[in-house]
């Protein structure tokens, strides 16, 4: 793992100072790609191909004799390193999220000397991914797929009560004292549990909850084949089995509101209010632009996003405590 972290900032640092030379259309690209080996070959290349081969080479040439040799030696370092193909693969990703970044954000960073530039480096990424996971948590599963949730979240519970009753009990006293407040002035023991569950997610290692259950990745797979394929989509979009965890739960939390307060089944009349009252300008507009078939489902998906988002997990992203009492039943 150290070497590989190792490699990781070696080759961040590389693609740095490479980027600080021509920010924007890096050289090192057009060396750590196959070159054509004769005239013939280069021939039988592509228009385009040739003409970006040119461009790069007539960028190369404009660099000074400095700037050339260290990228000559930087080429003949990566080609020696066992893992030169991972190496440039990073080194491309890096680049291309330099170059995606506002102009002015771009030349601050490059700017930097080069280990605060290793560390802005590192400290934006973590914003974005945190950002970003964020993003995917608030994504909204239609009704449908939050039924077909529920029922898979009751029937998991149901088969893993043993080791949900143990594991609640040993992560209750790592939530603060008005949680746990409010978690035991809970009287059903089930939604206790669930409840439980859900506030103390964050705090729970995925280790952990891999040896308490080591069936999860099937029955999340059962789950996934259940679901919407726009549902399974946004649940590919979470990074490592952590995120997909707090994903899958964040639906289980979104699901047991929904059925616990009845949003699923909101009558006509609440839905006629909520459009009139409630709905923004530009959904309604939306909304009016789709066929009869389509009007009412999506009122309700609608109707669900609106001032009825679970704040439940809202506490474990540096965001501090949300305004008003959590939602506990």
């Amino acid at each position: 793992m150290k070497n590989k972290t190792s490699n990781l900032r070696w080759s961040v640092i590389a693609v740095m100072v490479l980027v600080v030379m021509v920010p924007l259309q890096p050289v090192w690209s057009q060396l750590s790609q196959s070159a054509p080996k004769s005239f013939q070959e280069l021939s039988q290349w592509p228009a385009r191909e040739r003409a970006k081969l040119q461009q790069k080479q007539t960028r190369f040439e404009q660099l000074g004799e400095s700037e050339k040799h260290d990228l000559r030696q930087f080429h003949q370092t990566l080609q020696k390193d066992p893992a030169r193909d991972q190496l440039t693969q990073i080194m491309r990703s890096y680049t291309q999220w330099l170059l995606a970044l506002p102009t002015v954000e771009r030349r601050r960073i490059i700017s930097l000397p080069r280990e605060e530039r290793f560390v802005e480096v590192e400290k934006l990424v973590s914003e974005q991914k945190a950002s970003r996971f964020k993003e995917l948590l608030n994504s909204r599963l239609d009704f449908d797929d939050l039924s077909v949730v529920a029922d898979w979240m009751n029937a998991w519970i149901k088969t893993e009560k043993v080791n949900v009753s143990k594991l609640a009990l040993e992560v209750t006293e790592t939530l603060s004292e008005d949680i746990q407040q409010r978690l035991a002035s809970i009287p059903d023991l089930a939604v206790r549990l669930r409840m439980t569950i859900f506030a103390s997610l964050e705090k729970i290692e995925m280790q952990k909850w891999t040896e308490m259950f080591p069936q999860w990745q099937q029955n999340t797979d059962q789950l996934l084949s259940t679901i919407s394929p726009s549902a399974r989509e946004i649940y590919e979009e979470a990074q490592g089995e952590r995120e997909q965890l707090q994903l899958v739960m964040r639906w289980a939390y979104n699901a047991f509101l929904a059925k616990r307060f009845n949003w699923m089944n909101v009558d006509d009349r609440e839905l006629v209010k909520f459009y009139q009252e409630e709905l923004s300008a530009k959904d309604r507009d939306m909304v009016d632009r789709l066929p009869a078939e389509q009007y009412k489902a999506a009122l309700r998906r609608l109707y669900f996003r609106y001032n009825r988002q679970p704040r439940f997990f809202e506490m474990n992203f540096g965001n501090g405590p949300p305004a008003g009492r959590l939602p506990i039943p």
